[in-house]
């Protein structure tokens, strides 16, 4: 019997890969202490795939799903700052709201170029 992925993936998913990658040689490991420290993977081999175990947030890690606490902190710590530096609660409202916009702006631009690094797919193609 080959390991699970992840606990949580359903059986007929986990057969659907295995049926798929018959032909490959592949192994399913953790991930060391530094690769997770780092969150890169040192090992770079060419005739088998590793496939790693999930953790459980690879995928709330490219979005700002998750991190609303953080934002909204962020946000209102800002606006505190603001209005405290210059006494002006319209002023610290429209810079508040400028990073915000800013920020969801590089999360866009940055997130299209590292999709399009990662997947060899050009920027123009993606949607």
């Amino acid at each position: 019997m080959r390991p699970l992925l992840c606990p949580s993936i359903e059986s007929e998913n986990v057969t659907i890969l295995f049926q798929a990658l018959k032909d490959l040689d592949y192994d399913v490991r953790e991930k060391t202490f530094v690769e997770s420290l780092l969150d890169i993977e040192f090992t770079e081999i060419f005739d088998k795939g590793i496939l790693y175990t999930d953790t459980g947030h690879s995928f709330d890690n490219v979005l700002f799903y998750g991190n609303e606490f953080t934002l909204a902190t962020f946000d209102i710590f800002l606006f505190f700052f603001i209005e405290m530096l210059f006494h002006d609660f319209l002023l610290a409202a429209v810079i508040t709201a400028f990073f915000a916009k800013m920020l969801v702006i590089i999360h866009r631009v940055g997130g299209r170029h590292n999709l399009a690094r990662k997947t060899l797919i050009d920027e123009r193609f993606l949607v």
